[in-house]
């Protein structure tokens, strides 16, 4: 359990690495949180003073420069690490980082590909991994395998690594992001695209 689903793949896209989201996971995030009226976050167990710290934390995240390509940040990225125990998921936040559009495009290559911006974003990947864009199709299909297996794993739970959210407000936002994915019902919604290679 101890090795991410896809670090076999972040060997090759050493620099942006696309990870897809396992359907049970769409649409539970730090930012779903932040967006959220307060009583839907009371709701969810929050206090208002843990509300009042987790978006005063958001808000003050540093939107400066691209992490990947050092262009102009736009967009707080949450990266995730997923592994597999079984027949159980454990999704672990492990990182917030600032990126540009254009890489964070990339990097969710699945939302590229239902919003048809996929060739941009595989020129992106392809760009700042300094790989071919048959290298970029290649492993693409390999990202979309992994994705399909994390996919049959219905029971999932969420983890927020030390560092990455206060300490005073991290476990209760962990707590609020697994009740926030039971009311989800684990992941019901619309179907991604399937990778095709060019």
């Amino acid at each position: 359990m101890n090795v991410d689903a896809y670090s076999s793949i972040c060997t090759v896209f050493k620099r942006l690495c696309p990870k897809l989201v396992p359907k049970p996971l769409w649409r539970v995030s730090v930012a779903k949180l932040v967006r959220m009226n307060i009583g839907e976050l009371i709701g969810l167990g929050l206090e208002i003073e843990v509300i009042e710290k987790l978006k005063s934390f958001w808000s003050s995240l540093s939107r400066d420069r691209c992490v990947i390509c050092d262009s102009k940040a736009s967009d707080i990225d949450e990266f995730w690490d997923y592994y597999v125990d079984g027949n159980r998921g454990i999704a672990r936040l492990v990182s917030l980082r600032s990126l540009c559009s254009s890489c964070h495009l990339a990097k969710h290559i699945g939302y590229a590909n239902v919003t048809g911006r996929l060739d941009e974003a595989l020129e992106q990947l392809a760009k700042v991994n300094n790989l071919t864009p048959l290298d970029v199709d290649i492993l693409l299909n390999e990202v979309y395998s992994i994705w399909r297996m994390l996919n049959s794993i219905t029971t999932w739970r969420i983890e927020i690594a030390k560092g990455v959210l206060p300490e005073d407000i991290r476990a209760d936002v962990e707590n609020a992001l697994n009740r926030l994915l039971e009311k989800r019902g684990r992941g019901k919604g619309k179907t991604l695209l399937d990778y095709k290679s060019r």
